[in-house]
């Protein structure tokens, strides 16, 4: 039997990390034009809407952009922005300052928020981030308690993981809402390959 599902999933992050950029990546390879972006600069950012099919669930997902709208110095939005959130698209950038102090602000304005926040998936897009900076990366996660299920490495340059790691996010966000036998709410994801949570981290609650 297919089911009809409405999700949301919202970009989230300190400016100037490049969300608004992946966004536009993932809005051509969605094929989105841009008469179909829904655009509430004065609110709630940008944002479209696209189907997709996953295992037996038809589903409308919104994605959301900030548009900038955080750097009015509530995070831009609060609760209108992150009531409907499936899913948060958490990202940091290796070049820019402190990207990755921020986002447990996010998160707990995500958590706070939303109204399905026990479901809520959360997936940490990692921009430019080299081989040799992730221990670093992973321990600051664990040192502050920075929860997320899955991981993937995104290019600004070129928009490479941005298609997957959106495919990844709404076959997560399907599998904790309709029980979809997909796999990707449980597990950490770097790339296109899926490994094992880091242990300690809050990966995979």
């Amino acid at each position: 039997m297919i089911m009809e599902r409405q999700y949301t999933l919202l970009f989230a992050g300190k400016h100037g990390v490049g969300k608004t950029k992946l966004f536009s990546y993932l809005k051509r390879q969605l094929l989105i034009t841009d008469e179909e972006v829904l655009n509430s600069v004065s609110s709630n950012g940008h944002r479209f809407v696209t189907t997709v099919e996953s295992h037996d669930v038809v589903a409308k997902v919104s994605v959301q952009d900030t548009a900038g709208m955080e750097l009015s110095g509530t995070l831009g939005m609060t609760r209108s922005y992150f009531k409907d959130s499936h899913g948060i698209i958490l990202v940091a950038n290796s070049n820019v300052v402190s990207s990755l102090h921020v986002l447990s602000d996010w998160v707990t304005a995500a958590q706070n928020y939303s109204d399905h926040g026990h479901r809520l998936v959360i997936s940490l897009w990692l921009v430019d981030y080299e081989p040799t900076e992730m221990s670093v990366v992973q321990d600051f996660l664990r040192e502050w308690h920075i929860p997320y299920n899955l991981m993937v490495h995104v290019s600004i340059a070129n928009g490479n993981g941005v298609m997957e790691g959106f495919t990844m996010m709404v076959d997560a966000v399907i599998a904790r809402n309709d029980g979809s036998p997909s796999s990707s709410s449980s597990l950490c994801v770097s790339g296109n390959t899926p490994v094992q949570p880091v242990k300690g981290s809050p990966c995979c609650s």
